[in-house]
């Protein structure tokens, strides 16, 4: 018996892990649905990577498509 429980704990974890990568598959689909072209720039991701201040960042062209 203790081994049917062990081995239904086991599952039961794999099916919870499972669903947590599906979640946070969902979540991101979400969110990327969400955002437009647009509204997209590249100013965000240029601060987090070169550390640029708000003046030197402005300066910047955002223009992914060129």
């Amino acid at each position: 018996m203790l081994r049917r429980v062990a081995a239904s704990f086991y599952w039961l974890s794999r099916y919870i892990e499972r669903s947590d990568g599906m979640l946070r598959m969902l979540k991101i689909n979400y969110a990327s649905s969400q955002d437009t072209v647009q509204e997209f720039t590249w100013e965000p991701v240029i601060r987090i990577f070169v550390g640029l201040h708000e003046t030197d960042a402005d300066t910047l062209d955002n223009d992914s498509r060129s």
